[in-house]
């Protein structure tokens, strides 16, 4: 299973790499949709290759849309009938990732999230900064977070969880929260975007 910390590492090191590569990051990041555009292919090509998993971005034939996951697959085990030969079902989802750059709208990923049994459930959202902040605190974030996870009813345990939270401005950075179904825990700065 891989770790909140390994991911958090591998993420924030190729976006990093991504910005400094790409004198438009900027614009990009003042455009939702072009900061998705950024985003996304560097999950599914960059971070998940380096973890060593076979990345594939948004599942179309299942009832849970998942932006991108990583899995592993195993052989087939030996069966008495006929099964076509590079069939890939025999699988792990090892990661669900979740990428919304709406600040007040990441809470349907979450929820979409813990439903889903797999080794690390990752939420990609944004942060509000400032006193006007009128979406809550990241304390207050982290507390809903806590209390939609304690209302479902069917739980993963033990859980892996990695929020990262960006920021609405490029003048603060991204920060990661480990959590594990019963705590939450600061991981390191990485000072993504504060080169």
């Amino acid at each position: 299973m891989i770790s909140a910390e390994s991911f958090w590492d591998a993420f924030s090191s190729k976006l990093r790499s991504a910005c400094l590569n790409d004198p438009d990051w900027r614009q990009h990041f003042n455009n939702r949709k072009m900061w998705t555009d950024f985003v996304m292919p560097m999950l599914t090509n960059s971070v998940g290759k380096e973890l060593g998993f076979n990345p594939q971005n948004e599942i179309q034939e299942q009832f849970y849309r998942i932006d991108v996951i990583y899995y592993r697959v195993h052989d087939n085990p030996q069966v008495a009938f006929f099964i076509p030969k590079g069939a890939e079902w025999n699988w792990d989802l090892e990661v669900a990732i979740e990428h919304e750059n709406d600040s007040k709208d990441w809470h349907f990923e979450l929820s979409k999230l813990c439903h889903i049994n797999c080794g690390l459930k990752v939420i990609i959202g944004y942060h509000e900064y400032g006193n006007q902040n009128r979406y809550g605190t990241i304390k207050q974030k982290l507390d809903y977070m806590k209390t939609l996870y304690d209302l479902r009813k069917y739980k993963q345990v033990p859980d892996n969880w990695l929020l990262i939270l960006g920021p609405n401005d490029i003048a603060r950075d991204f920060v990661a929260y480990k959590f594990d179904g019963e705590n939450f825990y600061p991981l390191e700065n990485k000072r993504i975007l504060q080169q």
